[in-house]
């Protein structure tokens, strides 16, 4: 990455985080990918340094390859916290057929996504608030809140006939 850091690269391609500080020098660069075709989607800073980020996962993927916190994820989407070094917090595989468009950041650190989802979507995989949508048409809107420490508060198909929310301010 910029000469400075490598990340492994995957059948297809990958995803990745990185931070710079105010100078532009890399602080951290962690890659997210397995044999399909990877990408991320959204990043939002916390008050503490820490990062969070969405993408999409074709299938199967590795997070902080490598490393003590290594995990092996299913997507489609994958939400990723990531402290103020670079270290992964947690991170969840989420969904069935979900498109994550946009993170919204409260003063709390806790956070909202939404996006887009057809068919079935899971939320919370395993956890106590674990929610199950399923889409009454081809394609409907989601909304997804997390806690500062990564759990399910809540997750709602807001409805629409085709439509998706592209962008979420709080």
């Amino acid at each position: 990455f910029a000469g400075s850091k490598a990340l492994s690269k995957g059948e297809s391609s990958n995803a990745f985080v990185a931070k710079v500080d105010a100078k532009g020098e890399l602080l951290f660069a962690e890659g997210v990918g397995g044999d399909g075709l990877d990408f991320g989607r959204e990043v939002a800073a916390l008050k503490d340094g820490s990062t969070v980020a969405v993408g999409m996962l074709d299938g199967k993927a590795v997070i902080a390859a490598g490393k003590r916190e290594e995990r092996l994820i299913s997507g489609p989407m994958f939400i990723a916290r990531y402290s103020s070094d670079g270290g992964l917090d947690w991170v969840e595989g989420s969904g069935i057929d979900v498109l994550p468009f946009d993170i919204g950041v409260y003063p709390n650190d806790s956070f909202a996504i939404v996006g887009a989802f057809a068919g079935r979507a899971v939320f919370g995989n395993k956890g106590p608030n674990e929610t199950r949508l399923e889409a009454n048409n081809e394609t409907e809107w989601f909304m997804a809140e997390y806690d500062a420490k990564g759990k399910l508060v809540f997750a709602k198909a807001l409805g629409g006939d085709g439509g998706y929310a592209t962008g979420v301010g709080v």
